[in-house]
């Protein structure tokens, strides 16, 4: 019994001091770095850019977001989530695009490699591991900022931020989205008159998901937020 209690103790101390542990200092932006237009946000972790009169498509290195556009896979846990997250901070905005030589210039499907930069001086990809919208992602080889990223996702997961929160995935994001009673599903036309409108929805959190879903109609100033005149939830 001693040595449960004493095991119990350690676990909760060891919780606890995850929890409260300090968050590295967020990365700084280099200077120089080039500018680039987000022209397409296709998930949370993929992009497309305009740079120098072409269109280029960019995988975040350090984190990886729930899927919603594989078509080898449901939608996942938070995916929605995460896709409007982007979509807030990217869309049709100018960024900085940062290479890191350990990593190489581009991935296995020919996507550039990059951090993008926002135009207020923080790192999207650290931004979306803090926040618990992505995961810490390594692939081979340490990156750049592995460090600040690690400390990013401890700090997200000891705060119940995002995808790490229980009331969501509790961490397990490779899950398909689960139905609730509060979530639309079907088509989404929730009052039956042949259209999908903000009418059909009691919360912004309900049609941002008809919105990850491609009901763009949605999202009338495109900013990556669904029926705002709506309470979010």
């Amino acid at each position: 019994m001693r040595r449960l209690l004493f095991a119990l103790a350690i676990a909760l101390a060891t919780s606890l001091a995850r929890g409260s542990a300090a968050v590295q200092p967020a990365p700084v932006q280099p200077p120089g770095l080039p500018a680039a237009k987000v022209s397409q946000v296709v998930d949370g972790d993929t992009i497309k850019v305009r740079l120098q009169g072409k269109e280029f498509t960019l995988r975040l290195i350090g984190m990886d977001t729930p899927e919603t556009v594989d078509p080898r896979k449901k939608v996942q846990c938070y995916g929605p989530e995460a896709s409007n997250f982007a979509k807030a901070l990217l869309n049709n905005k100018i960024v900085y695009l940062e290479s890191d030589s350990s990593q190489g210039e581009l991935d296995k499907y020919s996507r550039k490699l990059r951090y993008v930069w926002l135009p207020d001086g923080r790192m999207y990809n650290y931004v979306a591991v803090l926040e618990g919208y992505a995961r810490e992602y390594t692939y081979n080889a340490k990156y750049r900022y592995q460090s600040e990223f690690i400390s990013a996702q401890n700090s997200a997961i000891g705060n119940g931020k995002g995808l790490w929160n229980r009331s969501t995935c509790n961490g397990n994001n490779t899950t398909a989205v689960p139905p609730t009673k509060s979530a639309p599903t079907g088509n989404f036309d929730n009052n039956h008159d042949g259209k999908v409108t903000c009418s059909d929805f009691k919360t912004q959190a309900e049609a941002n998901i008809a919105l990850a879903r491609g009901h763009t109609n949605l999202d009338g100033n495109r900013d990556g937020k669904a029926c705002e005149s709506l309470p979010a939830k």
